[in-house]
């Protein structure tokens, strides 16, 4: 979000925090249970940093965590159509429009910012994947610009996907005319459904309705939301994005996103069995690809073009040549999928927006049947965002994918699979649909070494990282780096299984901002990491017992590269710290004996400054060819008096 955007409601912002509620005593005062947060223009209070000017000095916060920047690494400020699904609003038109939410005005408009719904398999933002943390996440601040005085804002939550009143709960709170920003406290007296509370609730769906209309009301005109924040503090600043407001600043949190690995980067099914990915823009590469119950129309550039035929209209199927292939290494279905019209989930023509995945199992009878999965219109059916492929996404193994409907006990995904097929809608009319591509993928995989791929979405100079890679289901964890500065743009660290057990392992990042704010990312899959083969063009070398000094150790041993008579690299670290730097350089004869292909000056010897105690130092050769980036010579203890 840029400061232009953010400072058009600083005035408002000034104004309505002062007016909301009769019982504002102070900039950090927060309004009675359920009631917007109020106060006098914010001033330095307890907690801020200050920056100083040639002309001032201006009161500077850090921006209060926010649950769409560090669940999706996306705040919700509307630059791009993953912030909002528009499909999933009631009672409202509602589009994403140059940077803002624009939505009419109607009789119970709301909009859904994070949303679910029962018997369906989600994917992307579903709320059922991301759960809502009440005790991190306490306000909803929201800038929004709408023509009604005298109104209120109400905001609702479920922790059910069936959205029952028992399940319900809700605040409310008053709003202005124009273009102003509102504080919500959900913490307090919870008013709506079944009065269930938001401390103590796990939300999966939560609903925003910008203005509360009277009974018997036509209302009009429309609401334009600037952006909207779920965060976890409680002053008028936190209620903030990053940004210049004048008399005082916030400055951004990191927003650390993990871009590798990632689902994308695993094997492709269609690529392994026939060469080829299923991206149909043409025949050659729906070859084989057959349809049932549809017409085809053609090949183009928004994929498979076909419309909803007999014998059964309302059940198209696409059919997918492969070979029986294991479920448990192939897991994750991505699809690029749109149709003419718009989102409709009734029973009827025009409606059943929504396709199943279908396939066998080998010694199993009958066809196993997925749940829903919900097709949406528009720009919502492939979402653009900074962290968003273009393609929709699901984890087959993560959670059993079967319809509820299935027979007790069906196998489900994890089996060897031997038919596939995608069934796109269940439209009762003559529906038209694109397919422009399906794959099935499995894990990333890597031998020996990979890289850990990450960036900083709120960059600023001075950042730090900490990588660290744990294999999935144990307690073995590597710190690649710790206090790694951090460039702006793509950043990446090798990781060297050397002497960690091959398995999955996932990599998490934390960011640190020079102001110490910190945002921590998990990647969304795991590499499966294998040991690489001996290769000859892989570091070498060796690490000898630390030598301990009036200072702290001396560290020694050999290394080379083969592909290069030049000095190696050599790194001491701590817990991914670096501790010291150096490079090979002194003759070691006896190297050359046993490595006749080694250099003459292939020893080292760094000295390395310690504190008295227990030490665990790794020591790293970092290598120039085509093999490993660099190798781990070995890790040894050390006691310093």
């Amino acid at each position: 979000m840029t400061q232009g955007r953010v400072r058009r409601g600083v005035a408002a912002i000034l104004g309505v925090l002062a007016v909301a509620t009769a019982t504002a005593v102070g900039p950090a005062t927060t309004a009675t249970a359920g009631a917007a947060t109020a106060s006098t223009p914010p001033a330095a209070t307890a907690g801020a940093t200050t920056a100083t000017a040639a002309t001032a000095t201006i009161p500077t916060y850090t921006e209060s965590p926010d649950y769409a920047t560090e669940t999706f690494g996306d705040p919700w400020d509307y630059s791009n159509t993953a912030d909002q699904n528009t499909d999933r609003v009631g009672y409202g038109r509602y589009s994403i429009t140059k940077g803002h939410l624009v939505g009419t005005l109607e009789r119970s408009t709301y909009f859904s910012p994070v949303e679910t719904m029962p018997g369906t398999l989600p994917y992307g933002r579903d709320g059922a994947l991301h759960p809502i943390d009440t005790k991190r996440y306490t306000h909803l601040s929201v800038s929004m610009d709408q023509p009604y005085a005298g109104r209120q804002i109400a905001i609702s939550w479920f922790t059910c996907p069936e959205r029952s009143l028992s399940c319900m709960g809700g605040v409310t709170a008053p709003v202005q005319k124009g273009n102003h920003v509102v504080d919500v406290d959900l913490t307090g007296r919870s008013v709506m459904g079944g009065h269930v509370p938001w401390t103590g609730s796990k939300p999966t769906l939560l609903r925003v309705q910008p203005i509360v209309v009277h009974t018997g009301e036509h209302p009009s005109g429309k609401v334009s939301i600037d952006w909207t924040r779920l965060h976890g503090g409680s002053t008028p600043q936190d209620a903030l994005p990053a940004g210049d407001y004048g008399s005082f600043r916030v400055v951004a949190r990191p927003i650390a996103v993990v871009d590798s690995p990632n689902p994308d980067q695993g094997k492709d099914l269609a690529a392994v069995q026939r060469g080829r990915s299923w991206v149909l823009t043409n025949g050659v590469a729906g070859r084989g690809v057959t349809l049932k119950n549809a017409r085809f129309r053609s090949w183009s550039s928004v994929g498979l073009t076909a419309q909803n035929a007999g014998p059964i209209v309302r059940d198209p199927e696409v059919v997918f040549p492969v070979s029986a292939f294991d479920g448990k290494q192939y897991h994750w279905l991505s699809w690029s999928m749109t149709y003419d019209g718009a989102y409709d989930l009734r029973n009827a023509p025009g409606g059943g927006k929504m396709a199943r995945l279908v396939w066998s199992v080998r010694g199993a009878k009958g066809l196993q049947v997925s749940n829903d999965v919900l097709t949406f219109s528009g720009a919502n059916a492939t979402p653009a965002g900074p962290n968003e492929s273009g393609e929709n996404r699901i984890d087959l193994a993560a959670r059993n994918p079967l319809d509820e409907t299935m027979p007790k006990g069906s196998p489900g995904w994890k089996q060897v699979v031997t038919s596939l097929r995608w069934d796109p809608n269940e439209d009762r009319g003559a529906a038209v649909w694109h397919l422009k591509s399906f794959h099935l993928r499995a894990d990333p995989a890597a031998s020996g070494w990979t890289r850990i791929g990450f960036h900083d979405a709120a960059w600023t100079a001075g950042t730090t990282a900490k990588v660290t890679v744990t294999r999935d289901g144990t307690t073995t964890k590597r710190v690649l780096v710790d206090g790694a500065a951090v460039v702006k743009g793509a950043n990446s660290v090798p990781f060297v299984l050397g002497t960690l057990p091959a398995g999955s392992y996932h990599a998490t990042v934390t960011l640190r901002h020079p102001d110490g704010s910190t945002a921590t990312s998990t990647s969304a899959a795991p590499v499966r990491m294998s040991a690489a083969p001996v290769g000859s063009h892989d570091p070498r070398g060796h690490d000898q017992a630390p030598t301990v000094t009036a200072t702290g150790v001396t560290a020694a041993g050999w290394a080379y590269d083969p592909d290069t008579t030049r000095p190696v690299t050599i790194r001491v670290t701590e817990s991914g710290r670096v501790l010291a730097t150096g490079s090979t350089g002194i003759t070691r004869t006896d190297v050359r004996k046993v490595h006749p292909d080694a250099p003459p000056a292939s020893g080292y010897r760094l000295a390395v400054p310690l504190a008295s105690g227990s030490h665990t130092l790794c020591t790293t050769a970092v290598g120039t060819g085509s093999g490993m980036p660099e190798a781990d010579l070995g890790c040894r203890a050390v006691r310093v008096p």
